[in-house]
Formats: C-alpha cells, sequence, structure tokens
C-alpha cells in the first residue's frame, strides 16, 4: 500500500513540474520573442609574433658629450641657450665681449695697408730706376763707342790730346752712371724683399686677429 502511494506521489509531482515549464516557456508558435538579434564581430584566427616586453632601470644620457670653453677671456654679452635645449652643429651658444680683438684686428689691418702702399712704392721705385739704368746703358755704349773711336783717331794723331782726354772722360761719367743705376736697382728690390716681408707679418697678425675673433662666438660642435 505504501508502495502505490509513493508512486502515485511522484507521477502527480512530474505532472506539476511539466504545467510549470509550459508556464515558464510558452511556445514558439503562440508567442514570437521580439528582443533585438545581438551583433557580433567576425575575426579570422591567425598566427603572429608579439614582441616581448623588458623593463628596467637606467639613465638617460646624450649620444654625443662635448665640453666646451672660449679661447679669449672676456666678459660674457649673451647665452643664446638654456640647459636641455636641443642645438645644431654650428648654432650660436656665448658670445664673448671682443672689443679689445676688434681693435687688434684693426690695427693689424692697418699695418697691412701701410705695408701694401710700401710695396706699391717700391715697386715704382724699381720702375723708375730700371728705366734710368737702361738710359744709363745706352749713354755708356754710345761713350764707349765714342771712345773707341776716338782712341784710333788719336793714335792716328788725327784728334787732340784734349779732344780725346775729353772724350774719355764722358765715356768714364756715363759707366759711373750705369754703374750708380744699377746699385739703385738692387737696393730697390732688396728693399721690396724687406717691404714683402713686412706686408706678409701684417697679413698673419691680421688672419690672427680674425682667428681669435672667431673665438670670441662659441658654437656648438
Amino acid at each position: 500500500m505504501r508502495k502505490i502511494f509513493a508512486v502515485i506521489f511522484a507521477a502527480a509531482v512530474i505532472a506539476a513540474a511539466g504545467l510549470s515549464c509550459k508556464k515558464d516557456h510558452p511556445a514558439t508558435a503562440d508567442h514570437e520573442d521580439t528582443r533585438p538579434a545581438l551583433e557580433a564581430g567576425v575575426m579570422t584566427v591567425a598566427r603572429q609574433s608579439v614582441p616581448d616586453m623588458y623593463e628596467a632601470a637606467g639613465t638617460v644620457r646624450a649620444g654625443r658629450r662635448s665640453t666646451l670653453s672660449a679661447k679669449v677671456m672676456g666678459p660674457v654679452l649673451s647665452v643664446a641657450v638654456q640647459q636641455g635645449d636641443r642645438v645644431a652643429a654650428g648654432q650660436e651658444l656665448v658670445i664673448i665681449d671682443a672689443r679689445d680683438i676688434d681693435a687688434q684686428v684693426r690695427q693689424a689691418q692697418a699695418g697691412q695697408a701701410q705695408a701694401m702702399s710700401g710695396l706699391s712704392e717700391v715697386d715704382a721705385g724699381i720702375a723708375a730706376a730700371e728705366a734710368g739704368m737702361a738710359a744709363a746703358r745706352a749713354d755708356a755704349d754710345l761713350a764707349s763707342k765714342t771712345y773707341d773711336r776716338f782712341r784710333q783717331l788719336y793714335d792716328e794723331k788725327s784728334v787732340s790730346r784734349q779732344e780725346f782726354d775729353q772724350v774719355k772722360a764722358q765715356r768714364d761719367k756715363a759707366l759711373a752712371g750705369l754703374q750708380a743705376a744699377e746699385k739703385q736697382v738692387k737696393a730697390m728690390k732688396a728693399k721690396r724683399g724687406q717691404v714683402s716681408a713686412q706686408m706678409a707679418q701684417a697679413q698673419a697678425q691680421a688672419d690672427q686677429a680674425r682667428i681669435m675673433r672667431g673665438y670670441a662666438v662659441i658654437k656648438a660642435p
């Protein structure tokens, strides 16, 4: 009797559960689901490399470091950059007062101009001395030829001793003039060498002063 009652009770429970499911889930034919469909993206699965990540502590430093220093002494007029600024090669960084150097440049340029003027004067003197030497050589040649002719005439007793002596004196004077002209040309050329050396020295001083003037501006290497 107890077994029959248990079977009947179990059947009743199953029937009640079936009715409950029908109420919670109505048939599709009677009630249509009106909820919007969900959109899902599509992605193709592929094999790819993923870079490894590595973390470490370190210090950031510039790839190139340069120590700058001034080659000339003087007050600093301006500093064009600040610490941490990016600079390009040749960029002006610091400008130093170069008035003393500018004075040296002007002095060197004045010496150079004076030397060039002196060289021009010497060249003009050499040209004049060479022209005088050419004239003296022509006079000496003529006087020598005249002397030779009168010497022959004197030997032939065709001219007097006095006439011969006058021609000889003229020849000696012409030869002395030629010798003096040659010495003058030689002296002028020697002077030109001295003036040329002075001009070269003045040029070197001017170039050095300009170089020092350039050092007054410190640029990025």
